[in-house]
């Protein structure tokens, strides 16, 4: 009995929960959700269209990915979370067995149109494919996303600067009337949510998130922005480590190269080769940093200051090694006359006239000297010119009239417009003449349609578009880029375009909203209406013509400038002595430093130019002056070996000539041996006179005219190369 009893109690509570089961399905039957009823994805969800849609928005940072520098990207990796009310879903949970939640497809629901203002490429993680709905009605929504967005970045403090990036989430087409963000959390709990689940950071430190609500007009509408800054600051350990105590160490050696001595020509080696160091982190430099900035980096006036520095201690160098060198010539010159008069003098030592070994030895202190000069002789590197591409972020407001579209707002609550998904509307085929690639910014969802048949769609695009660069007065030059809008297939007689405001306003309406610039500088906006001819029919077509300024502050510290140091350094050169093999070396390293920057200036600037620009006429004419130095400076140095020569076989015969006339003599009386040796003596002071140091005085001679030369065309080419960047 018990049982039985047992199962029928089994048997009735089984039946009573068959009667009180639900699914998910039952739900979605009540609310009408569907993929085929397209009503609940196509309009905002209000059932009185004054009603105003409030977007709860929140944001958390997960990672920094990347902060180039260089082309003034940001790359967050940030979670989004969305709550909106949709007044069309509600039910009861205990009608549903307590179903207070369900998970639906994306697709099914009407989204807000949100944007970021500042990005620049399509989200690249993979969308949230469900959203979240409850029986009171809002809609939440969870994305994770990458955003590859602009930031300005101020590199005036760098490595040791704070950057702030800012995320500005706006709607794309609706008012204030019809959709507010806003934000319950304060800054300091995003700033902790972030900080508990941030992964990486990259070369940066978070320092903390605030958050700014504010209201803004675009293109006659006031819209609702929510702005997320994100302040960090960057990790300058390796840049210390890397870069500013390399350069520091380069100065210490430069300053402990004063123990070296002046007299040989190793000192000189060592600096310029310290020099040249500096110079390529300096180069090294112009590639980390943007030149964006109006003020010059710190750290491009700390390289450029220890390049001044060493330059000038370099200067000092050749100074005193060219008065020693003055000094000790002046030295030989004068132990050589008193050595020739003992000679001479001394008639009564006969052993002088026999030994020719003693002579050689009174000759081999010079010798040694020209030995050990030539044994150290011996051991002894967006707007994109190369690419002629201009790249801008733009906004792109574009209406025509739909002649199947109309109501009369006095039938609809005063209804005026309505937001509808961007791809159920024909859109006219406009496409940019200029564009070579696709757009990497997200399509605007939504456009909007008035009761008299108006369409508005506004969509953020980044272009990469061609631009014919004229680099002839890099980096002083003003770029001008066209952006043509034409119809891809329709004439004039089906599409005519023309522009909603003119040249001034879109100029100012520009200046307004730019967030960055990169190393370029706004100047203004053309634009023009026109009519082209393309396959045989005529097109409409609207021409912006967009010019800019490039910042020339980092190419005048980083290149200009150490070109020109370059050249005051071969005009240094010339107070080096020819004797040695330093020289040369000096020069011929000098040289290559110039041939250097000429390769770098030949990847930064494009083959399309049919003038040569002008600094590559500078840089070319620097090193055609530096290489006539040098050539001269070859000349002069064979000109004084030769006189070496000729020197040193004139005295190996008047040698052989003294123990040829001391055997002979021993012969003769004393009387006659002494005016036979005075009349030698006569003959060989006269051939000193007239042979020796003939080569020598004409390559001194030959060097201070040069020198005089190479001041005069120097300075004319400089002051030439001022008035024509100036004039142009």
């Amino acid at each position: 009995m018990m049982l039985v009893g047992l199962v029928c109690l089994l048997v009735v509570t089984a039946a009573e929960s068959s009667d009180n089961v639900c699914s998910y399905q039952d739900v979605l039957k009540y609310l009408n959700l569907t993929k085929d009823n397209g009503l609940f994805s196509m309009t905002r969800p209000v059932k009185d269209y004054t009603h105003t849609t409030v977007v709860t928005l929140e944001v958390v940072l997960y990672a920094i990915l990347d902060v180039v520098k260089i082309d003034q990207t940001f790359i967050p990796y940030v979670w989004i979370f969305l709550i909106w009310n949709n007044e069309y879903i509600s039910w009861n949970p205990d009608d549903f067995c307590g179903i207070k939640n369900i998970s639906i497809p994306n697709e099914v629901l009407w989204r807000p149109d949100l944007t970021i203002e500042e990005m620049i490429e399509k989200d690249k993680a993979p969308p949230s494919p469900l959203l979240i709905i409850s029986n009171t009605g809002n809609v939440i929504v969870q994305n994770d996303q990458v955003l590859v967005s602009t930031c300005r970045m101020h590199v005036y403090k760098f490595p040791f600067d704070i950057q702030s990036c800012t995320l500005s989430f706006k709607s794309v087409v609706h008012s204030v009337e019809e959709i507010r963000l806003v934000h319950k959390a304060s800054s300091a709990d995003v700033t902790r949510w972030s900080r508990e689940v941030m992964r990486t950071q990259y070369e940066w430190l978070f320092i903390n998130m605030t958050v700014t609500n504010k209201t803004v007009t675009a293109f006659n509408v006031q819209q609702d922005v929510i702005i997320f800054t994100i302040n960090m600051k960057r990790r300058p350990v390796l840049y210390i480590v890397n870069f500013i105590l390399p350069v520091l160490f380069f100065l210490c050696l430069d300053l402990s190269s004063f123990l070296i001595s002046d007299s040989g020509g190793e000192k000189l080696s060592f600096k310029i080769t310290v020099l040249l160091a500096v110079t390529v982190m300096q180069l090294i430099l112009n590639e980390i940093l943007p030149s964006s900035s109006n003020k010059i980096p710190l750290i491009a006036v700390y390289c450029i200051g220890i390049f001044s520095l060493m330059m000038i201690s370099l200067l000092e160098t050749i100074v005193v090694k060219y008065l020693i060198e003055k000094d000790f010539a002046s030295e030989d010159n004068e132990g050589d006359r008193d050595h020739s008069l003992s000679e001479d003098g001394n008639k009564q030592d006969k052993s002088k006239l026999h030994n020719c070994d003693a002579e050689e030895k009174k000759t081999a202190r010079g010798m040694w000297i020209c030995d050990v000069t030539s044994d150290e002789k011996a051991a002894e590197l967006l707007k994109k010119e190369e690419d002629q591409t201009f790249i801008p972020y733009v906004w792109i407001l574009k209406s025509w009239q739909n002649e199947y579209i109309s109501w009369n707002p006095e039938e609809f609550c005063g209804i005026e417009s309505v937001g509808v998904p961007a791809e159920i509307m024909w859109k006219p085929d406009i496409t940019i003449e200029e564009m070579t690639e696709k757009d990497k910014a997200p399509p605007a969802p939504y456009l909007t349609i008035t009761h008299d048949g108006f369409v508005e769609v506004t969509n953020d695009q980044v272009l990469v578009s061609t631009c014919m660069m004229y680099v002839y007065q890099f980096p002083f030059d003003i770029q001008i880029c066209n952006l043509t809008f034409k119809s891809v297939v329709h004439s004039v007689e089906n599409i005519i375009l023309h522009e909603n405001a003119n040249s001034s306003v879109a100029t100012e309406a520009s200046r307004e909203v730019m967030r960055t610039q990169l190393e370029w500088l706004f100047v203004g906006m053309n634009i023009t209406n026109k009519t082209v001819k393309n396959f045989g029919f005529e097109q409409s077509a609207v021409v912006y013509t967009i010019t800019i300024r490039r910042r020339s502050t980092l190419y005048i510290v980083n290149f200009i400038l150490p070109i020109l140091f370059f050249l005051c350094l071969d005009l240094s050169s010339f107070l080096i002595s020819e004797r040695g093999g330093e020289k040369l070396s000096f020069k011929v390293t000098v040289l290559l430093a110039v041939t250097v920057m000429q390769l770098i200036l030949n990847e930064i600037l494009p083959s399309t130019s049919n003038k040569i620009p002008l600094i590559a006429l500078y840089c070319v004419g620097v090193f055609g002056l530096m290489l006539l130095s040098l050539l001269e400076t070859i000349v002069v140095m064979y000109l004084i070996e030769k006189d070496k020569e000729e020197d040193k076989d004139q005295d190996c015969g008047d040698k052989q000539s003294k123990c040829t006339f001391a055997g002979s003599s021993e012969n003769l009386s004393d009387d006659l041996r002494e005016v036979l040796k005075t009349l030698l003596l006569i003959l060989h002071s006269q051939k000193e006179q007239e042979k020796s140091g003939y080569w020598t005085n004409v390559a001194k001679k030959i060097n201070k005219v040069f020198f005089i030369f190479y001041v005069i065309v120097a300075t004319l080419f400089i002051v030439c190369m001022f008035f024509s960047w100036n004039k142009a």
